[in-house]
């Protein structure tokens, strides 16, 4: 139970849990008793996440902590519900800013780790929790869609789109992780070199995301044809990482790999635009899935050698945008009928 690797998969695997099973759950009373404060408390037990693990002894507590985290992990559902009755197009900038996020909070975590230690870097996170727990009470958001939310979200009802955005969603979690992999154990990058790599992944998705929002904006081009274009070159990086050793086709497949950035996104669009009184719950129980999933195949696919992890992961994906298609085609044909 010392192993680091275990420790890290078990705690991953118990926060998805939590969300795919007591998140809905919560989600449905703390909008019916706690009107328009749920994303507040739900930045406030992500704080208490942040004193529980900076006060931890002992594993317990950890798993703990994430317990209580994936519970009360539905804050993002909450923006992006509220964001699809505002402005249905502006889940990519949305998007944009949360790989912005992402990105800063992974340098500046490896920062303080490397030169002040985990206790310091798990300082910095309770006073960022803390400051987002302020800016919510001065700007809460109202109340979401939540009639009859349980009655209607069941493991039953998840469609063939809610499929589809699952498989996209384990790609998502999948890739750079495996990408990491691969630059480190496969290719012999030192871990400041895949560090790098993975930066620069992050950087291009975030311009990728918001020039293809810009495009979309003033209408050069639909939602489809990105969507095709997008699906195209993240195939053709697969193919490059998987038949090539050049370090230059590498850096070319990365670049490929952020143009696949924008299709979660739109598919989140089109789910919230669908699901307008299941969305939150709905959204809930599927990241919990795919996240379930995710910290199950990391594993698995680093046990594989290099041809057959790409072939996997390319199955996955374009079954993913198979089903996204079938869905687009079945929503058109309802509509005409």
């Amino acid at each position: 139970m010392q192993n680091p690797g275990v420790i890290i998969g078990i705690s991953a695997t118990m926060f998805f849990i939590s969300r795919m099973v007591l998140s809905p759950i919560i989600v449905y009373w703390l909008n019916k008793y706690i009107k328009g404060q749920s994303y507040t408390l739900c930045v406030l037990m992500s704080f208490i996440e942040m004193l529980i693990l900076y006060t931890s002894e002992n594993i317990i507590s950890l798993f703990i902590g994430r317990i209580i985290c994936g519970a009360f992990s539905q804050s993002q559902s909450i923006i992006m519900q509220h964001l699809s009755e505002l402005n249905k197009d502006g889940f990519l900038k949305l998007s944009g800013f949360i790989t912005i996020g992402f990105t800063i909070g992974s340098v500046l975590s490896s920062f303080f780790i490397r030169y002040s230690g985990v206790e310091q870097t798990l300082f910095v996170a309770i006073i960022v929790s803390l400051s987002l727990i302020i800016t919510s009470f001065s700007n809460p958001l109202p109340n979401y869609k939540a009639i009859n939310e349980m009655a209607s979200t069941s493991f039953k009802s998840i469609n063939i789109l809610d499929i589809s955005l699952i498989l996209l969603l384990i790609v998502q979690a999948t890739i750079p992780i495996y990408l990491s992999y691969m630059l480190v154990k496969i290719w012999k990058w030192a871990i400041s070199e895949a560090a790098l790599a993975m930066t620069f992944l992050s950087i291009s998705s975030i311009i990728v995301q918001f020039l293809t929002d810009r495009i979309l904006a003033k209408g050069r081009i639909n939602e489809i044809s990105v969507l095709y274009f997008s699906t195209f070159f993240g195939l053709l990086a697969f193919l490059f990482l998987t038949f090539s050793e050049s370090d230059y086709f590498i850096w070319l497949s990365l670049f490929f790999i952020s143009l696949l950035s924008p299709l979660i996104p739109l598919k989140q669009k089109q789910f919230f635009s669908i699901n307008e009184d299941r969305s939150v719950v709905a959204y809930s129980i599927i990241s919990g899935i795919s996240g379930c999933i995710s910290s199950m195949i990391i594993p698995a696919m680093t046990a594989l050698n290099i041809n057959q992890s790409m072939i996997f992961v390319l199955c996955v994906f374009a079954l993913a945008f198979h089903l996204f298609k079938l869905n687009v085609l079945v929503k058109k044909k309802h509509i005409n009928n």
